[in-house]
C-alpha cells in the first residue's frame, strides 16, 4: 500500500475513534429524549457468509455517520473502502437508508428505505 493510502486510512480512522455517542431514552416508553448523530467504523478482514469463511482474504473499512430525531426518523449513510495491500484503496460501495421507528404500547416497529 501506498504511504497516501496509509495517511489516508490513519486520518479516516483516527477522525472516527473517539466519536463514540450514545442515545438517551425514556425508560417507561423506550423514546428518545433528545435527537443525536451516530458516527461508526469497523473494520472487516474476511467475508463471511453462512457462517463459512471465503477462501481469498478482503479486507474492508467501513464508515457510517447517522442522524437520529427525537420524533423517530432517522437517516443514516455509509461507504465502504477496499483496501488491499496490492491494489490501492478504492469506494466498493456506498448505502442511504431513511426510517421511522415509533411504539405503541409494548409494540416497537418502523418502517425504513435503503438504496445500495
Amino acid at each position: 500500500m501506498s504511504k497516501l493510502n496509509n495517511k489516508l486510512l490513519s486520518i479516516i480512522f483516527s477522525s472516527f475513534l473517539f466519536s463514540n455517542v450514545s442515545a438517551q431514552t425514556d425508560s417507561a416508553t423506550g423514546n428518545l429524549k433528545k435527537s443525536f448523530f451516530k458516527f461508526n467504523v469497523n473494520y472487516l478482514s474476511n467475508s463471511v457468509y453462512s457462517g463459512r469463511k471465503d477462501s481469498a482474504t478482503v479486507p474492508y473499512l467501513r464508515s457510517s455517520i447517522g442522524y437520529f430525531d427525537k420524533s423517530g426518523f432517522y437517516i443514516s449513510t455509509g461507504v465502504a473502502l477496499l483496501v488491499s495491500a496490492s491494489e490501492p484503496a478504492s469506494i466498493d460501495m456506498v448505502n442511504l437508508d431513511a426510517g421511522y421507528s415509533f411504539s405503541v404500547k409494548k409494540l416497537d416497529a418502523g418502517i425504513y428505505a435503503s438504496k445500495f
